[in-house]
């Protein structure tokens, strides 16, 4: 029987847990996880045993003003500067990665140059953007997330002004120029054909299926040489992340990790 660990550690002021079988060797592939917006690193611990059970070293880090270093003053704000808040805690994700891949190629002796990366809703998010900047990246399994990021906040945008009559289009304009420097959407044509799976919910009505449907049409053709390596998995629920779904991420990391 298997004995799976969890441990909590804090790596250059970013808390993180490692989940991972207790004869873990260095051969072992790692696994990134990153969680949803006002969430914390526990929401997928379910899935972060399935990937253990299976084999694979579970980084789970607290995202920027989440977890356990969560400001109190963040989710205080407007709708509009908590997800523009959102998407700059998602563009620092990228230094924290190599920060905490130098901890485990030191501390673990595990090979940093090709991991996985996942996670759900913001997390979700945060792996559609680390998969089109990271080239240690080697697969994707974004969770009911997003890869549009420019796309999704115009929308929100004109949302707020048609609620409203009005927006503070300052802000609006200075979180859109910083979006078009990290937006995936095109940039994740360099990434193919690496294997990746996408998950959303049809009845998601706070992701909206929409942006993944507009980018699986747009990358489909990249993955022409490989179409294993690129799945779109649709599953009739909101907002949530089901048990089938992990068993498909799972299957997905351990067939191509």
């Amino acid at each position: 029987m298997k004995t799976i660990i969890t441990q909590e550690s804090v790596i250059d002021d970013i808390p993180v847990t490692f989940v991972y079988d207790h004869q873990y060797t260095n051969i072992c592939k790692i696994i990134f996880f990153y969680h949803g917006l006002s969430n914390h690193y526990f929401e997928g611990l379910e899935l972060a045993h399935s990937l253990a059970h299976k084999g694979f070293f579970v980084v789970m880090p607290d995202a920027k003003c989440h977890g356990r270093r969560k400001s109190l003053d963040y989710f205080h704000q407007g709708q509009l500067k908590v997800l523009g808040g959102m998407y700059q805690i998602i563009g620092n994700a990228k230094q924290e990665f190599y920060t905490i891949s130098q901890h485990l190629k030191h501390k673990y002796q595990l090979d940093v140059n090709s991991v996985g990366v996942c996670g759900y809703s913001m997390g979700g998010i945060t792996s559609f953007y680390l998969a089109s900047c990271l080239s240690e990246v080697s697969v994707c399994v974004p969770f009911i997330g997003l890869p549009s990021f420019v796309h999704e906040w115009e929308t929100i945008c004109k949302n707020q002004v048609d609620k409203y009559g009005f927006i503070d289009s300052g802000y609006a304009d200075y979180i859109k120029s910083y979006l078009l420097t990290i937006d995936p959407f095109y940039r994740l044509q360099d990434y193919c054909p690496k294997p990746l799976l996408i998950i959303n919910g049809t009845q998601d009505k706070s992701v909206s299926i929409k942006y993944s449907q507009i980018f699986f049409d747009h990358i489909k053709d990249f993955y022409q040489a490989h179409p294993d390596n690129l799945r779109f998995s649709k599953y009739d629920v909101d907002h949530r992340v089901t048990k089938e779904m992990i068993y498909e991420a799972t299957d997905f990391f351990e067939k191509y990790l």
